[in-house]
């Protein structure tokens, strides 16, 4: 079963979104700071992470290439409610597969998670 790491500091949304992703037949964990998506990912060696852009502990943008080093597997989904043209570019230039802004709708959770797992 695929694993999902959903790292945002609002409690609300990791629940939300762990409830579709459980929904459609997913494992997810969850973290409300970079320190704690660091461990995660290191112990966890989840497949997919959805991360907000704003955290209490720093940029999850520019954590991207730090959490792609440590897993190499790992498909990054960049989630904010603030995005600019210029976030989504540094974001395609990290390598990120997608960016939800939020609030996202479950018909465009489904599509950026089928279109990874090929479901």
């Amino acid at each position: 079963m695929n694993l999902i790491l959903i790292v945002d500091d609002e409690k609300e949304i990791c629940l939300l979104l762990s409830a579709i992703l459980r929904g459609m037949g997913y494992s997810t964990i969850q973290a409300n700071s970079l320190k704690e998506a660091n461990g995660l990912i290191e112990d966890r060696k989840p497949e997919l992470m959805f991360l907000d852009i704003h955290l209490p502990d720093g940029n999850g943008l520019d954590h991207v290439p730090q959490f792609q080093s440590i897993n190499t597997d790992l498909s990054i989904v960049m989630m904010s409610a603030f995005d600019t043209p210029e976030m989504r570019h540094q974001a395609v230039g990290y390598g990120v597969h997608d960016f939800l802004s939020k609030p996202f709708t479950l018909t465009q959770v489904s599509s950026v998670v089928s279109s990874l797992f090929h479901t």
